[in-house]
């Protein structure tokens, strides 16, 4: 997900229990980094461009006044965040899109022709699309004219994430590849199969709890008190101050297993008849253990329970401006409207803490920066709670009254560990 399989991807192919070259702790902390930072500027771009796509279709319509420097203007800031939003996804997938470049060029030179030539006269057809949408519709309002030819390379849509022709060939328009770079961005960030192999016990050692669940620890730069040298490391051991911290939030409030609900167990069953992965004989990506990163003040948890797939990573440094708290979640058992109102709930805790929050369908980005101290601690301990405790609520979702009780319910027991006013 994060693209830490290619870095620890470094052993000999016949076995060989010794690294071929030194682990830089350095590239492993700024690719998790870059990672999360790109698919950031992809979801706050996107949502810029969407805002003023549809201001100028608003325009188009006659819901406001305009004139030429207002479509300058918004073409001129769509261009620059479109520009940021292929780049952060070639960043993303490894230049698999660097094609876009060509395409959005290519668009923004229709564009600046059209912007041009606005004092020219309008064709006949598109005269009359405007014409039946604005009563009043003059031919010689400029304005008027650039617009409707602009977007026709900005708005109009031809990609369908569920047709057989979604693919980069044809992205035709500004909203095509706003479309596009979501889409693709969201199933690279969210695919958690490519977590699989990531980390192996050549590295990595159990950690030793009371509970039956696993969690293995990478130490990057030392973090394990001197003198460990088996393959399992306990907490008293542990010196990362972000992973302690998080830890604390995971088993603030015990789990009392997942909630009972008929139908909700119903849809998980019948999910599980349609996933291959559960198929005897096939290796399933749900064996997957959880692992924290860590360092002196980093941590990156990648955690699969069930169905459910979520990381939490935090940066703790000496500048406020270069710390941050990240979180994503997906999956789950049940039925797409269950799982999409869990997606909700996780989304109306996280913005009573100050996250911001993005939610398409049921993923789930939460991001935080630039603050220090227990502003952060509580809000990690946050996070810890909601990885274990929003697991299998998707299943007893059936109805937006039961997520309200569940949010009120959730505070309450974030309360109990966490004095946030």
């Amino acid at each position: 997900m994060f693209g830490i399989k290619k870095i620890f991807n470094i052993w000999q192919k016949d076995g060989d229990s010794n690294l071929e070259q030194e682990i830089s702790i350095d590239d492993i902390c700024r690719t998790v980094t870059r990672k999360n930072v790109n698919f950031k500027t992809i979801l706050t771009s996107h949502y810029e461009v969407f805002d003023m796509i549809d201001n100028m279709e608003q325009a188009y319509l006659g819901s406001r006044s305009f004139d030429v420097s207002f479509i300058e203007s918004n073409c001129k800031n769509i261009s620059s965040n479109i520009y940021k939003i292929i780049e952060s996804l070639n960043c993303l997938c490894d230049n698999r899109y660097e094609i876009l470049i060509s395409v959005l060029e290519n668009l923004l030179a229709k564009i600046n022709k059209e912007l041009a030539k606005f004092s020219e006269t309008l064709d006949e057809a598109t005269a009359a699309e405007i014409s039946n949408k604005r009563k009043d519709f003059d031919k010689t309002e400029s304005a008027d004219i650039v617009l409707a030819n602009v977007l026709k390379y900005i708005a109009q849509l031809n990609l369908n994430v569920n047709s057989h022709n979604f693919n980069l060939k044809e992205c035709r328009s500004i909203r095509d590849i706003l479309y596009f770079a979501y889409e693709m961005s969201s199933r690279e960030f969210f695919d958690c199969r490519k977590k699989e192999a990531f980390c192996t016990e050549k590295i990595a050692r159990r950690l030793v709890i009371d509970i039956p669940m696993q969690w293995w620890i990478v130490d990057l730069d030392g973090c394990f008190n001197k003198g460990i040298d088996a393959d399992t490391v306990r907490l008293e051991d542990i010196k990362s101050a972000p992973m302690l911290t998080l830890w604390e939030g995971i088993t603030a409030v015990p789990w009392k297993g997942p909630p009972i609900d008929t139908k909700g167990f119903l849809s998980v069953m019948f999910s599980a008849t349609m996933d291959r992965s559960l198929v005897p004989g096939m290796r399933s990506r749900y064996a997957v253990r959880n692992y924290f990163i860590i360092s002196s003040n980093f941590c990156h948890l990648s955690s699969r329970f069930g169905f459910h797939f979520s990381t939490v990573e935090a940066s703790f440094g000496q500048k406020p401006g270069e710390n941050y708290l990240c979180f994503s979640f997906n999956g789950g058992g049940a039925d797409p409207v269950r799982k999409a109102r869990r997606a909700n709930l996780i989304k109306i805790i996280l913005e009573k803490f100050d996250f911001w929050v993005e939610v398409k369908d049921d993923l789930v980005f939460a991001w935080l920066e630039g603050h220090k101290g227990n502003y952060l601690d509580d809000r990690l301990k946050i996070l810890g709670h909601l990885v274990m405790h929003t697991r299998q609520l998707d299943m007893v979702l059936s109805s937006n009254a039961r997520v309200n009780w569940y949010v009120e319910e959730t505070l309450k027991q974030i309360s109990s560990f966490v004095n946030i006013p």
